[in-house]
């Protein structure tokens, strides 16, 4: 049993909740995922730095980020996950998307989770924002982030390093209204 505050920060999503949508993040509309009998669209291993396609989550109270690395390859690979709160006016992370230039940058960059000693396979890493309070579990091992609600729109940013790098993730997102 969950004691305390980590209890309150669990998500509450149940199998037979119709308040809750789950889906693959999607990569240029490809799913994140590694297994290619899951679905049929598939972004495959990420090998350099790349984004998630944009999520809008108007309604939602609660979000969970879940990925789970399967398998690292290259030499001496780095894997960073950051959360990018959007402007839902200027829906751009700085880098990719609208207007084209100038580009605003993201209004808020959370890491999840940095570099190799964190990343490494298998790895699983949980990204909750719930009961106002963000926090992540890297391997089960929880830190918290501090006070957050779910933004309006948001994305993911890998930044991959190392030489011939290759991380094999599955990328899935909660939300619950």
């Amino acid at each position: 049993m969950i004691e305390g505050r980590e209890r309150k920060n669990r998500m509450k999503i149940v199998q037979d909740d119709s308040s809750a949508e789950f889906s693959y993040l999607s990569i240029n509309g490809a799913a994140l995922t590694y297994d290619q009998n899951v679905v049929g669209e598939i972004y495959g291993p990420i090998k350099s730095s790349t984004f998630t396609d944009r999520i809008a989550s108007r309604d939602a109270n609660e979000l969970a980020l879940n990925f789970t690395i399967a398998q690292v390859g290259g030499t001496s690979p780095t894997l960073s996950i950051n959360f990018l709160v959007l402007d839902v006016m200027e829906p751009s992370n700085g880098t990719t998307g609208v207007p084209p230039s100038p580009l605003p940058p993201p209004v808020l960059s959370i890491p999840i989770a940095q570099g190799s000693s964190q990343i490494s396979s298998p790895s699983t890493v949980r990204f909750v924002i719930s009961n106002g309070q963000a926090i992540v579990w890297i391997n089960n091992t929880s830190t918290n982030l501090g006070p957050m609600n779910v933004p309006m729109l948001w994305q993911v940013q890998f930044t991959v390093g190392g030489s011939s790098p290759s991380f094999s993730v599955i990328g899935t997102f909660e939300e619950r209204k």
